[in-house]
């Protein structure tokens, strides 16, 4: 399970942390109160953004995207670890209580700490497993078997979750169910075969096909859904299958269609 360690006096029940990142004019006011609370949690809290839900009050989507920030201003890093067999392992994230970053707007930058002998950049959290895209990997999904929970996490953040609810507010039911089906698939070992559209396939070939995913592919798949006539006997092979042609038939069928949208206004205009 996620661990989150801290590094502090056990007998001190207080957090002492450095005030520069509440200074800091570059991040945002959620974004302070996020790290200034994941440096006070307890040592070996069992760390998650669903945790972090239950003692704050915004939701997954605003500390999802409040923690890509604290990445971006160099106070949250991410370390991809791998297994003693090679296999490329979990996430490793680290916490700054000082950005890696130079800060410019800094005020005690003419001010040095000179009664502290510790490196400026020490992380003071390190959280093993919390997932995230892999940059510049042709599948952002590992190799191996994977938490549930995680596997989520991971499809969540790939397709931009928090927009793709937000611009399709009534298809929350769906687009969880996806997630879901794409959850399991990303559980199974890379050699294990998968079904798809009556081929057999490894799971590590539709787990490359769903890297590429994006939101607006989940939305070809849901417009799909809403224009499909006949019944549905088999839902979790149709969305299966949807999904893995998504990237590859998304363009083709939206340029289809504003084709044959222009031969109709054309239609119109000759008969008028």
């Amino acid at each position: 399970m996620p661990i989150i360690r801290t590094v502090k006096d056990k007998n001190n029940p207080y957090t002492i942390s450095d005030n520069r990142f509440r200074r800091d004019l570059r991040l945002s006011l959620q974004g302070r109160g996020l790290l200034g609370t994941i440096l006070s949690l307890p040592p070996n809290w069992i760390f998650s953004v669903r945790g972090l839900t239950s003692i704050c009050l915004e939701g997954e989507c605003c500390i999802r995207s409040t923690l890509k920030e604290l990445e971006r201003l160099g106070y949250l890093t991410r370390t991809r670890t791998r297994k003693k067999n090679g296999q490329l392992g979990t996430i490793e994230y680290t916490f700054y209580e000082k950005s890696l970053h130079i800060i410019n707007n800094d005020p005690d930058v003419g001010n040095p700490d000179v009664d502290s002998p510790v490196e400026d950049n020490a992380p003071q959290l390190i959280n093993n497993v919390l997932n995230t895209n892999v940059i510049n990997n042709p599948s952002i999904y590992p190799d191996g078997v994977m938490d549930r929970d995680i596997c989520i996490d991971m499809v969540r953040t790939n397709i931009d979750y928090a927009s793709l609810v937000t611009r399709n507010p009534y298809c929350i039911d769906q687009i969880n169910e996806m997630i879901a089906i794409m959850a399991d698939v990303m559980m199974m070992p890379d050699n294990a075969m998968i079904t798809v559209s009556g081929n057999q396939l490894p799971a590590k070939t539709v787990k490359e096909h769903w890297g590429k995913l994006t939101s607006s592919h989940m939305e070809y798949v849901l417009d799909s859904l809403s224009e499909t006539t006949t019944p549905i006997h088999n839902i979790h092979g149709y969305l299966l299958t949807a999904l893995y042609r998504a990237p590859l038939t998304m363009h083709n069928h939206y340029a289809t269609q504003v084709a044959c949208d222009a031969v109709a206004v054309t239609h119109e205009d000759t008969i008028s």
